[in-house]
């Protein structure tokens, strides 16, 4: 609305503007806390790959050098809870209370779950980048499951030179600190690769169990490194609270039972990556079977469409053409008597 000032003067107003652009920003945040979200997933799972792969495998299993990270760890967690916690006090309640109470606990839990929560205000549908708001459903899965195949089978191809240089090298790596902190990497990267496709997979699969279920092999690629981490971090914090066991020397013996757990996970864990590397390229060889198999069928649905096409341009063209007098029933007789005649005859 405009109104003449004391001046004479034309003045705009200014609350429509302030209104749209309040409007413009509440349009627009949902979208951004998506992507705050993901950004801090992606973080999350950085960090826990470098930590549950470094971690067991650092001297002593001192935290002392790594507690850094640790810390950062904690406070991605906090985020993605507290964003968690916000969205759930804000939200509308479109699902029952017991649910949203149950959706926020797995997502304590399991902070990367965030990501498969859809959003109501974007008709439920979940954000990724550079493809936007993605629905649920069997055709998103489908799409991200064709993006994912060659990338992952180039990480899956990772684990070979790592196990070679595991078997090759394994006397030199406490000569060479860096050659292990090197395969660590790898580990982490190969791991992080793993959970990332897992989460945004999972996030837009309509049902959760079965894909997990399907999935299982990855699934278990991505919980066996954590599983093998947890001991690993409860000996570290039992050697920092207790240091006289060490000089009794009981805490020895239970190192050496966790280091031959880790490096049994850790075998355990290698082979699955590559019995996930066989099965993603068999796939991708049915999935070029199917695709050559569906070109000959639009092929031949091509075919069919055009001979349909002639088909009714024939049929046209004959109705068209003036229609044949039916013989009639007159000389249709005649034509019966007649033959009995010719025969006679």
């Amino acid at each position: 609305m405009n109104w003449p000032d004391d001046s004479g003067f034309v003045v705009e107003d200014g609350g429509e503007r302030q209104s749209g652009r309040r409007g413009a920003i509440a349009s627009a945040w949902p979208e951004w806390r998506a992507r705050l979200v993901f950004a801090a997933v992606v973080a999350y799972l950085l960090v826990l790959a470098y930590v549950v792969h470094r971690l067991p495998n650092a001297e002593n299993l001192n935290l002392a050098s790594e507690l850094p990270i640790v810390e950062l760890l904690g406070l991605l967690w906090l985020m993605i809870v507290a964003e968690g916690l916000v969205r759930l006090a804000t939200t509308s309640r479109r699902r029952s209370w017991w649910r949203e109470v149950g959706v926020m606990v797995l997502i304590i839990l399991i902070p990367p779950l965030r990501l498969a929560i859809p959003e109501p205000e974007r008709d439920y549908r979940v954000w990724l980048p550079r493809l936007g708001w993605v629905p649920v459903g069997a055709e998103s899965l489908t799409r991200l499951e064709k993006a994912f195949s060659v990338p992952m089978i180039g990480i899956a191809l990772m684990v070979l030179p790592v196990l070679a240089a595991d078997y090759a090298l394994k006397d030199r790596f406490r000569a060479y600190p860096g050659l292990e902190l090197f395969l660590h990497i790898c580990n982490a990267v190969i791991w992080f690769a793993f959970a990332i496709e897992f989460v945004v997979m999972f996030a837009v699969a309509e049902e959760k169990l079965p894909f997990c279920a399907r999935n299982w092999l990855n699934l278990v690629i991505i919980v066996l490194p954590v599983v093998e981490f947890l001991p690993a971090l409860r000996m570290a914090r039992l050697g920092r609270a207790l240091p006289q066991i060490h000089k009794l020397g009981r805490l020895g013996s239970v190192y050496g039972k966790v280091y031959r757990l880790r490096g049994l996970l850790t075998r355990l864990w290698r082979a699955l990556l590559i019995l996930n590397l066989f099965q993603r390229l068999l796939e991708r060889d049915a999935r070029k079977r199917l695709q050559r198999l569906r070109r000959e069928l639009a092929n031949k649905e091509k075919e069919l469409r055009k001979l349909r096409r002639e088909i009714t341009f024939l049929e046209a063209q004959l109705a068209q053409e003036p229609d044949r007098q039916p013989p009639t029933t007159e000389g249709t007789r005649q034509d019966t008597e007649t033959i009995p005649t010719e025969r006679s005859s």
